[in-house]
């Protein structure tokens, strides 16, 4: 078994296939695949905190493992050398970046686990290689109209997803935050048209960018945080910094190519539905750590910037 005592992380001269670059890390364990991911999740993390900086607009990535199989038949022993990917990722601050890690490796490990399974008496052979993928990135923006995802459907999750024929999703939802409707909440109304004359989105386009929430903020004097919902959990996008006596919360979602934002009436029931307590919590909105009592996440609070 090759072993060294840190990991190393290098970039390869050319891209593979259409990723924006392509980084590989050394073998740090050659025949057991989780713990080759678990000692390179440190300095792939810190690579991940770098571009992020240096993009200062999000990325996406995934992890890619090559492993050769080899199985003992009558006729010698047979070799596969197949490819096992994760999907790709999207984070945006380096608050997820742990999360997304651990889910990317799960999947990995999974992937292997299903490629032994149907096939009888193949082992691992040997880690080949093993390279972290920065995919093409569009930067996230609200679009037209997306139906909820099933799991989100639950009126639990305290979520109104306004079904807006325009590009203007996150103009909707800070009117509705504002104008609260106790019927048909999701439907756009004459009351709402005229409402959005008194929000300043002077100088915003449609779809609006997420690195234009910072002059909406500024402009209408509201705090507004984004969380994405990826692999049926919930991640920080990014958490507002003001100070301002509003605030306001949204959902982001994607599906192929086409972004929406959703309001989220109230953050602490949206996060509540997604974990199995039994007592009300209140939620930190950059680790999502839930507190008993919000006074306790009034003191975390500090600790968490």
């Amino acid at each position: 078994m090759k072993f060294i005592k840190r990991a190393e992380i290098t970039e390869k001269k050319k891209a593979l296939k259409d990723n924006v670059a392509n980084y590989q890390f050394s073998t740090v364990n050659d025949n057991d695949p989780s713990i080759q991911l678990a000692d390179t999740r440190g300095i792939l993390k810190e690579k991940l905190k770098r571009l992020i900086n240096e993009k200062r607009k999000g990325l996406k990535f995934g992890i890619t493992l090559k492993v050769r199989m080899k199985k003992e038949t009558e006729d010698g022993v047979i070799y596969r050398k197949p490819y096992f990917n994760s999907k790709s990722k999207t984070v945006t601050n380096d608050n997820v970046i742990t999360d997304l890690i651990m889910v990317a490796e799960e999947e990995i490990l999974n992937r292997i686990a299903d490629w032994l399974s149907e096939g009888s008496q193949w082992v691992i052979d040997e880690i080949l290689v093993h390279y972290l993928n920065i995919i093409n990135y569009q930067p996230l923006r609200g679009g037209s109209y997306l139906e909820l995802p099933k799991l989100l459907k639950n009126p639990k999750k305290k979520l109104v997803n306004l079904k807006n024929e325009d590009e203007k999703c996150l103009l909707w939802s800070h009117i509705r935050h504002l104008n609260p409707q106790k019927v048909h909440p999701e439907r756009i109304k004459l009351t709402d048209k005229e409402f959005a004359k008194k929000l300043d989105y002077s100088g915003v386009s449609f779809p609006v960018k997420i690195k234009d929430i910072n002059k909406i903020e500024h402009q209408n004097q509201i705090n507004i945080s984004v969380f994405s919902y990826q692999n049926n959990s919930i991640y920080p996008i990014i958490v507002s910094d003001k100070k301002y006596q509003d605030h306001m919360e949204l959902l982001y979602i994607q599906k192929g190519g086409n972004s929406h934002y959703v309001l989220v009436k109230d953050f602490d029931s949206l996060k509540y539905s997604f974990n199995n307590h039994h007592e009300k919590k209140h939620f930190c909105k950059h680790c999502l750590h839930g507190f008993s009592r919000n006074d306790l996440l009034e003191k975390h609070i500090p600790d968490c910037y």
